[in-house]
């Protein structure tokens, strides 16, 4: 009973890893880590979260790999210095800092002070011309200034919101000897939007006067995941329009509409939208025009977030994605534990074209004899009805 339970799940898996399409890598003449775009047209004919995505190597074996993917707004947040006009350290007495800036509202500073484990008070006057200071801050408590993962902790001072041009930030020395003060400034958070790839897609318009509305159809020719769309419009000059973007899909021989987002296409804002990326073939915009004439559309565009396979690939080494293998789950690699430790700026790989293994190829390669005869699979699956109805028929006995 044990040897066929264990050919059944042996069975099981060779049938699970049937990949359908496979997609060459250039050889590259270094080891290392390698960020892989995985194309539009080879994401298009995997699940959506890419679970059955597999690479290997000239051997046949298996390269653990991370995926990682665009967001649509990437926020980066990084520490801008002050310029520092004057520092004075009075030993067994005070240390004061002088820093200059522009005259922006801001309602604290960030002090890169080197770890110290001590207490200090600290006190910050602001001045527009460094002759007349003002009260800022009359007590603050710096205790123990300690990061475990540096050598110097960035420490944020927060206080009512000013625009001095000039803020004197004062030190008391009198108990313990200075800090080493390395530079102050700020935190700026910059907001980037995601990189995109153009999808290939037809597009054409049509109007209806007895509804009075437009519509753009866009067709990728196979489902594709659909991340933004952008349209050029012509004319009018002016225009302010509600619309709704629906995806199609076909139900036997017709096109049922699901709708995803509304939008307004105005002349005053760009007509580029993002959404959750949606799966499908094909894109319905409906436009409401009201009493005015349809819009004049010029183009109509669609992207993709970028995706990525970040993978350690060794030089003169042959490399191959396999996808496609409908029964495949996410892999479990160790790698996922060092993502850290990976560089983030790696050099790009693009894969070569789309290929579709033959019946032959998609099972030959990860598995081979007596498990890829399908007449075998099929065996297996009928001798398991077999033995499950068998077990139920003798708990269902032994209870009686």
């Amino acid at each position: 009973m044990r040897k066929i339970i264990f050919f059944i799940l042996l069975t099981h898996f060779s049938a699970a890893q049937n990949f359908h399409y496979s997609s060459s890598l250039p050889v590259v003449d270094s080891s290392g880590f390698y960020k892989i775009k995985l194309l539009p047209e080879i994401k298009s004919k995997m699940k959506q979260e890419m679970p059955d995505l597999r690479l290997f190597d000239n051997e046949n074996k298996e390269t653990p790999y991370i995926i990682k993917s665009e967001a649509q707004i990437n926020y980066v947040k990084s520490f801008v210095q002050y310029q520092i006009d004057k520092k004075t350290v009075l030993p067994d007495s005070i240390t004061r800092l002088v820093i200059r800036k522009d005259s922006s509202r801001i309602d604290n500073i960030v002090l890169q002070i080197r770890n110290a484990e001590v207490s200090k008070k600290l006190k910050i006057s602001g001045s527009f011309d460094t002759l007349q200071w003002f009260v800022v801050k009359d007590f603050h408590l710096i205790n123990s200034v300690n990061n475990t993962d540096d050598v110097m902790q960035q420490m944020q001072i927060s206080f009512p919101v000013t625009n001095y041009i000039y803020y004197k930030i004062e030190i008391n020395d009198r108990d313990a000897a200075p800090l080493d003060i390395v530079s102050a400034g700020y935190f700026k958070t910059v907001a980037n939007e995601g990189v995109y790839s153009q999808l290939n897609a037809e597009w054409m318009t049509t109007d209806s006067a007895e509804r009075k509305m437009s519509f753009v159809f866009i067709d990728w020719k196979e489902v594709t995941d659909v991340d933004a769309f952008e349209l050029k419009i012509n004319s009018p000059a002016h225009y302010h329009r509600r619309a709704v973007v629906c995806s199609m899909w076909k139900q036997d021989t017709k096109y049922t509409r699901k709708p995803f987002n509304e939008v307004i296409l105005s002349s005053e804002h760009p007509t580029r939208f993002t959404f959750p990326g949606i799966r499908a073939s094909k894109f319905l915009i409906e436009i409401y025009n009201e009493d005015d004439q349809p819009l004049k559309f010029a183009d109509a565009k669609t992207f993709q977030l970028n995706h990525y396979c970040i993978a350690y690939l060794e030089k003169n080494k042959r490399y191959q994605f396999r996808y496609d293998a409908p029964l495949l789950d996410f892999p479990n690699y160790d790698l996922t534990y060092f993502e850290k430790i990976i560089p983030v700026d790696l050099p790009v790989l693009v894969p070569n074209k789309v290929v579709e293994l033959s019946d032959s190829d998609a099972k030959a390669k990860p598995s081979s004899g007596l498990l890829s005869d399908k007449r075998l699979i099929w065996a297996a699956l009928v001798l398991t009805v077999g033995v499950l109805g068998f077990i139920t028929y003798r708990m269902i006995k032994e209870m009686k």
